[in-house]
């Protein structure tokens, strides 16, 4: 059967929805996987199973998405991208056997057989969802989080952390405020401390930032890494500093305490409903931090070691190891 996904990624959009797409597509193991796109990552050639049609026009057309349908025979299309209303939405949920849709507003109406929202969600939102979609198959909550199979692979072995040794700073594929340089002044602080710095490939203040890191001798940088090697970063780590998109259900996923930043309005409900449940510390928007925050609780971490290590261990237990079993059921792919 073949499978279409209906994704871009961008400096403004950022890598987050592709990634989760690439994870769907390996967990539903389909042999045929196509991803129609309008922005693509600098990264695609590196998932050869997948194969890519650009579409050059600005928008989506549903004629142009139509054909395209009909000459690959999509069957199953997943939309995890902003862009389709729900008037577009109803015009192409006639040319394929199931449409889904991913996303993580809860106050939208849908056109879909399955809507997809993995975030931590309350029992208000959950009603909004239900009441907004009656005759859609509902599957929310992070028991469908696409997750890489390396996270998997990790998540049996990684335990609580106790002691911050190595911090990973990461906001996202783009970083489009850029963040990162923002918090790099931080490390000069905590001499003993290995600091791993993420810049994403499409991140356009990689020459400052590298400029910047050459003065701190415990500063590692690393560019555009693998989903596999994001994987073993987290696993590795103690604590982090990041956004609150797709990375931060990852760094939950394997129990990684993390000091949150709101990099996007899209984030908000995520970061909110994990600060909710104590997943997270959450420093709120970027025009309200400073990096004097970000000192004062890392320094609040080292000398409350038991109060850290409760932190981690509430983060591993946040998550199961059961996502693929859930997706594969849902997409009656579970044999």
């Amino acid at each position: 059967m073949c499978i279409g996904f209906i994704v871009d990624a961008s400096r403004d959009i950022g890598t987050g929805h592709w990634s989760r797409c690439t994870n769907l597509s390996k967990i539903l193991s389909n042999k045929k996987n196509y991803f129609i796109s309008r922005l693509i990552p600098i990264d695609n050639k590196r998932e050869a199973k997948i194969k890519i049609i650009k579409i050059n026009k600005r928008g989506f057309d549903s004629q142009e998405l139509n054909k395209i349908i009909k000459y690959y025979k999509i069957k199953i299309l997943i939309i995890d991208n902003y862009s389709f209303n729900y008037s577009l939405q109803k015009k192409i949920r006639k040319y394929v056997k199931k449409l889904v849709i991913i996303d993580d507003h809860f106050n939208k109406k849908y056109c879909c057989d399955i809507f997809l929202n993995y975030s931590f969600l309350n029992k208000k939102e959950i009603s909004i969802i239900k009441k907004n979609n009656p005759d859609i198959k509902l599957a929310l909550g992070p028991k469908y989080l696409p997750i890489n199979k390396k996270f998997i692979e990790l998540k049996k072995k990684v335990k609580a952390r106790k002691k911050i040794k190595k911090i990973i700073i990461f906001f996202g594929g783009s970083d489009k405020i850029n963040l990162t340089e923002k918090i790099l002044p931080v490390a000069k602080f905590f001499k003993k401390i290995q600091f791993s710095i993420v810049i994403g490939g499409l991140n356009n203040n990689k020459k400052s930032i590298i400029k910047i890191s050459k003065n701190y001798k415990n500063i590692k940088l690393l560019h555009d890494i693998t989903n596999q090697k994001m994987a073993l970063l987290i696993s590795q780590s103690d604590l982090a500093i990041g956004a609150g998109g797709v990375n931060l259900f990852e760094r939950l996923y394997l129990g990684l305490p993390s000091i949150v930043i709101c990099a996007s309005k899209n984030q908000l409900l995520n970061i909110k409903n994990s600060e909710k449940r104590g997943l997270i510390i959450n420093l709120g928007i970027n025009n309200s931090l400073t990096n004097k925050k970000i000192i004062n609780l890392i320094l609040l971490f080292i000398n409350k070691e038991n109060k850290f290590k409760k932190f981690s261990i509430n983060c591993l237990n946040s998550f199961k190891n059961t996502q693929n079993k859930h997706l594969k059921k849902l997409f009656n792919l579970h044999k």
